[in-house]
């Protein structure tokens, strides 16, 4: 597995190991920001977050294979709650924030979660679950009869009895690293055991298809409750050294994207669906209209060629070539999207008609199958061999065959 500066070392058996060596790549960048960096965490610091919070959750009594439960927006302090429970062994998993009390008792009960991290203005709902919550720790204020965060990372940082290392190595491959619990349409929702083995293999096979480097950008803003943000975002950065900037409201992703400028960065259906409205009404009220369609017209015929296989002419290379440097770039610039590496679309279908836009954008869109059971993805197409309504090919080292009722069964170390 390829690390920051093209170093080559051995695979890491856990994602603690993984964080581990990724935070001394380059310990003063930034791993984790919002928007408009009006916060930052330095790798640095991002690691000695974690070993305090660690501490002050052991310090709770929280060991592993407890499960921790985590109910917050996307914001910075998600990385090193998260982190810190991993590297007790311990199981962070995260609450979707718009489930009902008796949702939320069930999660909490199904878990046996002593210990939740929140947001202030969860605390009332948890309590309303009436789920058998020893401690709740708030991480933007304090409510009564709870802890603050800062008072948790200040308890770990006085106790000088606690060994870091020897907890952090003692997780292993096989210990549960999360729980992602499904929608439930098909009943009560089902905590899918993830562990440590299971994503690093994921990974292994996914870095094999969309190219991962440490520093990439990327943002943050599905639910962490969702397989693909904590993925994406949460692992990628401990095993690849990505760099996160936090969104806590989706409704702001299109201002969020130009602040971030991503290198590489996944969205579901509607979101890209959404994003392409947006940039039809802005194209529709500019004075310059016609030409901006008469470039993606350009954009739209070269891809299709590029789709089928078929060469694209030197007349049209010229010409393409220059609306891309004369409006197309523009477009990706102002999208935010104009260093984007690759783009990936997956949790559900997408129309035909939105990857195509962005492929006549200059924005090409993997399109990737898979479900919590698999840690993520279960294929993806490759950039730059993307066919549009096409999910590529299983992820290396899977296999699948069809039952006999046509069900598609997949096996493998994710």
């Amino acid at each position: 597995m390829v690390f920051g500066h093209g170093r080559i070392i051995s695979a890491p058996a856990t994602l603690c190991e993984a964080f581990q060596r990724i935070a001394t790549v380059e310990p003063d960048a930034v791993a984790i920001r919002t928007v408009g960096a009006t916060q930052e965490l330095s790798w640095r610091k991002l690691g000695e977050q974690v070993r305090f919070l660690a501490a002050g959750l052991a310090g709770l009594g929280v060991r592993r294979g407890d499960a921790v439960a985590l109910m917050m927006a996307n914001r910075i302090e998600f990385y090193p709650v998260d982190l810190a429970a991993q590297h007790l062994g311990a199981i962070p998993f995260s609450v979707y924030n718009t489930l009902a009390a008796s949702q939320i008792g069930q999660l909490l009960r199904n878990s046996e979660c002593t210990v939740v991290v929140c947001e202030e203005r969860f605390v009332e709902i948890i309590r309303e679950s009436g789920a058998p919550i020893e401690h709740v720790i708030v991480v933007d204020g304090q409510a009564d009869h709870t802890l603050s965060l800062n008072d948790l990372c200040g308890r770990g940082a006085a106790d000088t009895s606690f060994d870091f290392e020897t907890a952090w190595r003692a997780v292993l491959p096989d210990n549960v690293l999360t729980l992602i619990y499904t929608s439930g349409t098909t009943g009560k929702p089902k905590g899918v055991e993830i562990t440590h083995a299971n994503v690093l293999a994921q990974a292994a096979g996914v870095a094999q298809v969309l190219d991962f480097r440490f520093g990439d950008r990327t943002t943050s803003y599905l639910p962490s409750a969702h397989i693909a943000d904590r993925f994406l975002c949460l692992y990628a950065q401990e095993i690849f050294g990505t760099q996160i900037t936090v969104v806590p409201d989706l409704n702001t992703i299109s201002q969020a994207l130009p602040d971030c400028r991503p290198t590489v960065w996944g969205a579901v259906p509607r979101v890209w669906a959404k994003l392409k409205q947006a940039i039809e009404r802005s194209v529709d009220a500019d004075p310059r209209r016609e030409e901006i369609r008469h470039a993606l017209e350009i954009g739209e015929r070269r891809s299709e060629l590029i789709q089928t296989g078929r060469p694209v002419d030197d007349d049209l290379a010229a010409e393409h070539a220059e609306v891309d440097a004369t409006v197309l770039s523009g477009l990706r610039t102002a999208l935010g999207l104009d260093q984007t590496r690759w783009a990936v679309c997956g949790a559900a279908p997408v129309a035909v008609e939105t990857v195509k836009f962005f492929a006549a954008l200059g924005v090409p869109i993997c399109e990737g199958w898979g479900m919590s059971e698999l840690s993520c993805f279960g294929a993806v197409s490759a950039p730059g061999t993307a066919r549009f309504g096409a999910v590529g090919k299983l992820l290396p080292g899977l296999t699948a065959q069809h039952a006999d009722d046509g069900e598609l069964l997949v096996r493998g170390p994710t």
